[in-house]
């Protein structure tokens, strides 16, 4: 899959970014719009030999289903969330559904559910009282998603961001956080993707399970949601959806707890 540079795409503008091209001759079943993803493996991967991801395969499933060829653009999470706002024609995925967040966006296809749980080194989480309480330790999440809003709703009291799951990691390995409030399965991605070990970490409390969209700038419209979701169908119907999930990584148990 060819990609523009950072630059030529600077240069060329928003619209002309990674625009769905007809894959069939006849005209699409949704009108063209442009995909934006963060790279979060195993889901969404910008670079490297599983590139472009297990949801991104999903994804060009979908869009063959609706005669379009995607073309996803990369971008770091809390720019691409701000892109699928303001549109024309923007989408992106993963992207968690909360109230926060509902007039935002259009929300076109539900993909699958995400739990969030923090997470800490493993000798880190030896050294805490059982049943002591986390709200003062420090505790870092990624910036722009579902983390610090709702860490502070918990009445947790450092609460800091990073912009990539790998910057996370690098404050639990460095001892500069305490904890972390994750994605599940993104931070057993990242940990796969940077070669660290699983059985260093210990998985503690989850406060959320939310699902996890598609959603697209508010110019998308109703008909769009429903031809979308009318494919994602016909993928569970012949076995790709199940072929998803069973990679990327969403069971329950993927590091230890506690």
């Amino acid at each position: 899959m060819m990609r523009c540079s950072r630059r030529r795409l600077l240069l060329q503008g928003l619209p002309a970014l990674g625009l769905l091209r007809p894959a069939q001759a006849q005209a699409p079943a949704v009108v063209p719009f442009t995909l934006v993803c963060p790279d979060f493996p195993p889901l969404t991967v910008e670079k490297g030999p599983q590139a472009p991801g297990l949801l991104v395969e999903l994804l060009l499933r979908l869009g063959e289903e609706l005669g379009l060829e995607l073309q996803p653009q990369f971008y770091p999470f809390a720019r691409a969330a701000l892109l699928a706002q303001r549109g024309p024609r923007v989408a992106i995925a993963p992207l968690a559904r909360i109230p926060a967040r509902e007039s935002q966006y259009r929300w076109l296809v539900p993909l699958f559910q995400q739990r969030y749980v923090m997470v800490a080194r493993a000798e880190r989480w030896a050294a805490l009282p059982k049943g002591g309480s986390l709200l003062g330790l420090k505790v870092v999440t990624l910036r722009g998603a579902i983390g610090a809003r709702r860490l502070r709703e918990l009445r947790y009291q450092q609460v800091g961001e990073e912009g990539s799951y790998e910057h996370l990691l690098r404050r639990l390995d460095e001892g500069s956080a305490d904890l972390a409030y994750v994605s599940q399965p993104l931070f057993v991605g990242a940990l796969q993707n940077s070669g660290r070990k699983p059985g260093d970490y210990r998985q503690g409390p989850s406060h959320d399970l939310l699902e996890i969209w598609l959603a697209g700038s508010l110019d998308f419209g109703e008909a769009d949601a429903q031809a979308l979701r009318a494919a994602l169908e016909r993928l569970k119907r012949d076995g790709s959806y199940a072929r998803f999930v069973q990679h990327a990584n969403l069971g329950p148990d993927l590091i230890a707890n506690r």
